[in-house]
């Protein structure tokens, strides 16, 4: 096969044909376009008539740059002047997201411009009510959860946007104070994050009361967030907030900072605690392992989610119509 690749021979040219496009055809960028490489193509599809969507996940590195590395962000200050340049419109994965985008498009191009492109929103779709788990549960992991006491679950990378400090900080006097529930964080090591990781490593309460599990695989994760008492996520800025999804269709109760996008995707399933106060979400916590209930106004037994199909005719629809 190296040979005739080297002659030139390609299987893919005996079962697939060149891409025709004409005027009113859709292209929909539905994953990263960031990379450079593909804009000259991308803008000779859209000068042949082709109608552009972006999908937008969200626009993070532009309103809070300080939470990545400055070489993300410059990469991702290019796609953006370039992309409302040539899109006609643009499909995000919450309301919120879309919310901000407009208002960031209008800021760089005009209120007059960006009036003439379409702003439409879809849900990603879950389907984990489906999945099943092989048994996999790492020992460690399953040691965690082996006595009464509490245990609040983090799901996340760690990098500075995750906001982890926060949360470390509520325990910490929490831990003072005498309580026995645990932390579990589950997340790589992302980015400006060596004092976090430092803290957690050589933290007194490490491996008795707080634990971290870098890599975790899917069994793993599923085995968490079914045997917690609760999900915390507490995240500065967030696109969606895939964690609240996968935890409530677990069961799994869920605290999550006052944000618009977990308000719109959590409703009244979740318990919300202000950002700029540690002592709403020690509240929390502190009346959680007292009274073991639910302090959202809905159980998580009533909460239901959109499937991966539901999700795609979503899409459809936003990039179709731009009406979402």
């Amino acid at each position: 096969m190296l040979v005739l690749r080297k002659s030139g021979f390609s299987p893919l040219s005996t079962r697939a044909s060149p891409l025709v496009v004409e005027p009113g055809d859709e292209l929909v960028l539905l994953d990263s376009t960031w990379q450079e490489q593909y804009f000259k193509h991308i803008a000779g599809l859209k000068a042949q008539g082709v109608k552009l969507t972006a999908v937008v996940y969200d626009i993070i590195p532009l309103t809070h740059p300080e939470f990545f590395q400055k070489r993300l962000c410059d990469i991702y200050a290019k796609w953006f002047a370039w992309v409302v340049e040539h899109a006609d419109g643009f499909a995000c994965i919450s309301r919120t997201v879309r919310d901000e985008l407009r208002e960031a498009v209008a800021g760089r191009i005009g209120q007059e411009r960006s009036e003439r492109l379409t702003y439409s929103y879809f849900h990603l779709g879950s389907e984990l009510d489906l999945r099943e788990n092989s048994g996999g549960t790492p020992g460690e992991l399953a040691d965690v959860f082996a006595d009464p006491a509490s245990v609040f679950l983090m799901v996340g990378t760690l990098e500075p946007r995750k906001n982890h400090a926060y949360v470390l900080d509520v325990f910490d006097k929490l831990w003072r104070e005498g309580s026995e529930s645990k932390l579990c964080l589950v997340g790589g090591i992302g980015w400006k994050c060596e004092a976090l990781v430092d803290r957690i490593r050589h933290h007194a309460h490490a491996g008795s009361k707080l634990f971290w599990f870098a890599k975790l695989d899917d069994d793993g994760l599923d085995y968490a967030y079914r045997h917690a008492d609760a999900l915390l996520i507490s995240s500065h800025a967030e696109g969606f907030g895939l964690p609240i999804v996968e935890a409530l269709q677990r069961g799994l109760p869920v605290m999550a900072g006052d944000l618009p996008v977990f308000r719109e995707v959590g409703g009244d399933f979740v318990a919300y605690f202000d950002l700029t106060d540690p002592k709403s979400l020690k509240a929390l916590v502190t009346s959680y392992q007292r009274d073991k209930a639910d302090l959202a106004p809905r159980p998580p037994a009533e909460w239901r989610w959109i499937d991966w199909k539901d999700s795609a005719n979503q899409l459809v629809a936003a990039a179709t119509s731009g009406t979402l």
